[in-house]
This record gives C-alpha cells, structure tokens and sequence, in this order.
C-alpha cells in the first residue's frame, strides 16, 4: 500500500484509504494521508469516504473481504472497481459481484516465460493493465544480459532511472508485495512495476539489456 500510496501523491490523484487496523490509521494520519476507521465493506463506512464523488475503488483485502466490498459498492454507486485477487481461480467470482478489472499477481506471472521468449523483439508492453488513467502495472522479467543482475532494489535505483515505482517482486515462484529495498535482483526474478508507458519503456531497457 506503501509504493501505490506514493504513486498516487506523485500524479497528484487525490485519494482516502479505508483500513480497520487502529495502528495503521495512526500511521496515515501520522503521514497527514486521509483516511476512515472502519470496515471497506460496510455501507456507511464507504458512504463517509464519499464514494459518490470518487472516480475508482481498488479492493485491496483478502479475497472474500474483496467480494464483500465489490458488492456493498455497487450497491451504492456506480464506481469503477479494481479488484486484486490473491487465488486466480477465485477471480471469476469477483467479477460475478460486479467488480469492473480483477488482476491477479500470479496470472500475471504465468505469462513469464511466453513474454521473456518474445519481449526482447517487440516494442510494446505485452500484458500492461490500466490501473488509472495515464498509470499501467506490468511484469518485467529478467533477462541474462541486464544491467540490473546482482544489484539490490535500492542500488538499482529504478524510480530515479526510470520514474517506475516497484510494487513487487517474483523470488523463486514467491510475489513479494512491497519488496525490501534490500532484496537482490536475480536472473529469474520478475519485477511488477506501475509507471506510464513512457516510464515503463525504460524499465523494459533496463531488465532487457544488451549483448556485450
């Protein structure tokens, strides 16, 4: 929640986060980040957080909680709601409650091997998904010639290159969610970025490489 926080504040997209963690909301508010106690799912905690006047809803709990919100939503506004699903099997679900984009981390990562076999020979950016308007989240494999290999995500420096924010990381077949700064880039890791398509196209340079 961290780096989607920071990513919104940078394009200037107002925002309000609902959480039900008393020390968490202290931190927000430590933070001066707007925010509701409360449950996401309950209709007049979402009513507080003015969802009539909001542009997008993303749907950020457990999956079952995710379906709760989704349905409450809808019930009250017309809202476009970005559901993330843990279990992809579950993401037809998410969309029978009304949810308008589901995206599952791990059905992204099951196209790494089909996209590191063809990205290095195309100029777009297979699989991105619209997160908002102006903003994608895609996953860039690794590829044996980068630059970035052996590196730490904080020696990589990928926001001050690139402008990308990294919101996770594949180490091993495991997604990482919001990666320590510490963790080291490796030949097959993946990274899960969110940027423009302009920040994202130097991100692509950079995992790519260039034979020597």
């Amino acid at each position: 929640i961290e780096t989607l926080i920071r990513e919104l504040q940078d394009y200037d997209i107002p925002f309000i986060i609902i959480e039900s963690r008393e020390q968490v909301i202290m931190d927000l508010l430590e933070k001066n980040i707007l925010c509701v106690y409360g449950d996401s799912s309950d209709e007049e905690v979402l009513k507080k957080t003015n969802i009539h006047t909001a542009k997008k809803l993303i749907a950020n709990e457990n999956d079952e909680q995710n379906a709760n919100i989704v349905l409450t939503a809808k019930e009250i506004s017309n809202i476009e709601i970005i559901a993330l699903v843990e279990d992809s099997t579950k993401a037809k679900y998410l969309k029978y409650a009304s949810a308008d984009k589901v995206i599952s981390p791990k059905t992204l990562f099951g196209t790494f091997m089909a996209k590191k076999a063809v990205a290095p020979y195309t100029d777009t950016l297979a699989g991105a998904i619209e997160f908002f308007k102006g903003l994608k989240i895609i996953e860039f494999p690794i590829y044996p010639n980068s630059s970035l290999i052996g590196m730490s995500l904080k020696e990589a420096k990928i926001r001050e290159r690139t402008g990308c924010n990294i919101v996770g990381m594949w180490k091993g077949g495991e997604l990482s969610l919001n990666p320590s700064s510490l963790d080291v880039i490796k030949e097959n890791s993946a990274l899960l970025a969110i940027g423009t398509i302009g920040q994202l196209s130097k991100l692509k340079e950079l995992t790519i490489g260039r034979p020597t």
